[in-house]
């Protein structure tokens, strides 16, 4: 892991001269779980504030990941437990967060709500920074033409309708 902030003695550790300050930082990309459990909204503001350019909005990846898991006991992995409340998951008979059951579209809605930005702007940090981390912008994360038909349709508050896959409708929410 690389920290965001780095200490230093000195800009002479840099080596810089008059007027190369700025070619001297490479601007990095970053992940954020805004799921309101890894990050504080003081946190996301701040990395955001940083760079929004470099933004990533990213989930757990949990696995298990159900939007419809009732809260409770289920099995995990290597023959453990976890319970689920809410939208937490501990490892059974612990106090052990296991991760947690976010979906992006709520994570971009906490980011919009933490940050003060745009709706657009959040969908930007889970679209198409992520493309451009990967150098696949023209593909993906863009509605442009020659551009891959990957579409999740959202109303004005960020609730997903409809997933398109290729320009066929996937999923719709009745």
């Amino acid at each position: 892991q690389t920290p965001i902030l780095r200490a230093l003695a000195s800009t002479d550790d840099l080596n810089l001269r008059k007027g190369k300050v700025e070619e001297a930082f490479e601007r990095p990309f970053y992940e954020l779980i805004v799921d309101g459990i890894h990050s504080h909204p003081n946190s996301v503001r701040l990395a955001y504030s940083s760079y929004p350019d470099g933004c990533i909005l990213i989930t757990d990846a949990m696995k298990i990941l159900d939007p419809h898991l009732h809260d409770g006991v289920h099995e995990w992995r290597d023959g453990k437990r976890f319970v689920k409340e809410g939208d937490k998951l501990y490892l059974e008979g612990t106090d052990t967060l296991a991760g947690s059951v976010v979906t992006l579209d709520k994570c971009v809605r906490n980011f919009s709500r933490f940050t003060g930005c745009s709706l657009g702007e959040a969908i930007k940090c889970a679209t198409f920074n992520p493309a451009r981390c990967l150098g696949i912008e023209n593909k993906k994360g863009t509605l442009r033409s020659g551009a891959d038909a990957d579409l999740v349709v959202l109303d004005r508050k960020g609730n997903v309708l409809s997933t398109w896959v290729k320009g066929k409708e996937v999923w719709t929410k009745n």
